[in-house]
């Protein structure tokens, strides 16, 4: 019996542990996943500096939870927990970073701090009140200088004194036809865009990093700048459904690498006219992937048969025409 009882003990403390641990950790779970919400991202948000922005959502975008903890806390110096749930609200709610514009500066609060260490010394304020009553005693007396009378002008020399150019109300506010073209809300994006097409169960589909939320584009933009193609990549194929290594491939050939060099507009080839079996249109954006990734890819490297290839198989159009078409293209390039 008291053998049993050795073994019996153990057993149930053991028992016990495992379920205590076990609620523990179901009731850390619903807490975390109570406090993911918008206003706790905001907070989040709020305590990062524009350079912890990046780097917190940089290690989002390559999938990286831990990497994006440990740059939370190490930037606000937030406890472990609330780190996980700061991050993981920034994660499912992105927030756009904005700086704030009523913080006080370095200056501000250095001279706070001298006013305040100033009232704090003995004798601060009779100080105060001998250096405002030297600086007075400095002053000019008024009374002392000569009065300035000014000089009479008559009503004819009133009436030839030029008046200043009147201006309108339209013509007061006139915004530069430049500025508004640059940096008005009617201006497009400039940079280059990243566009795949891909068949799904034989339907043709396309997603554009223009597709992407603002946040995320903003992400796609920084990886890209930063040449972090993998992390480019992973947030496209998040996003489109399509695998990570297949997109990274993509990015590689596409002129968002940089690879293309002075060759970079070869995105852009099109051309639409009357072949022999009536008219006939082609554009890049026509081809699927992986073709379209090859045809790129051949017109870099100058291979103009394989590249050929490609185009008579899509139009139908003989080689020799096609052939004489991209040697067209490569002299406009050069």
């Amino acid at each position: 019996m008291e053998t049993l009882l050795w073994v019996v003990i153990p057993l149930l403390v053991l028992g016990l542990g495992w379920l205590w641990i076990r609620q523990l950790r179901i009731k850390n779970s619903a807490d975390v996943a109570a406090s993911i919400t918008p206003e706790t991202a905001a907070r989040a948000a709020a305590q990062l500096t524009g350079e912890g922005h990046r780097a917190v959502y940089k290690s989002l975008a390559q999938g990286d939870l831990m990497a994006a903890v440990q740059n939370y806390k190490a930037m606000t110096g937030e406890g472990f927990k609330a780190s996980i749930i700061a991050v993981r609200s920034l994660e499912r709610f992105p927030q756009v970073r904005t700086e704030p514009t009523n913080a006080t500066t370095i200056a501000q609060q250095l001279e706070a701090e001298r006013q305040g260490e100033q009232s704090a010394a003995p004798g601060a304020e009779h100080q105060q009140a001998d250096q405002a009553q030297n600086a007075a005693a400095k002053l000019p007396s008024l009374a002392d200088s000569p009065a300035v009378v000014p000089a009479e002008v008559s009503p004819q020399e009133a009436l030839s004194i030029p008046s200043a150019p009147s201006i309108s109300d339209d013509e007061a506010w006139v915004v530069p036809t430049e500025w508004a073209e640059e940096f008005g809300s009617d201006a497009e994006k400039t940079s280059t865009q990243f566009k795949v097409s891909y068949l799904v169960d034989g339907v043709p589909h396309e997603f554009a990093s223009e597709d992407l939320p603002p946040a995320e584009y903003d992400q796609f933009m920084s990886l890209v700048r930063d040449k972090d193609l993998p992390g480019a990549a992973n947030l496209i194929s998040k996003h489109s459904g399509l695998e990570q290594e297949e997109i990274l491939r993509m990015l590689v050939a596409s002129p968002l690498s940089g690879a293309g060099g002075a060759n970079a507009n070869i995105a852009d080839f099109s051309f639409e006219g009357q072949g022999p079996d009536g008219a006939v249109h082609f554009s890049i954006d026509d081809l699927v992937e992986p073709e379209r990734t090859e045809f790129l890819a051949h017109l870099r490297l100058g291979e103009l048969d394989e590249a050929t290839t490609i185009v008579a198989r899509a139009t139908g159009l003989p080689t020799d025409m096609v052939r004489t078409l991209l040697n067209a293209f490569g002299d406009g390039d050069n």
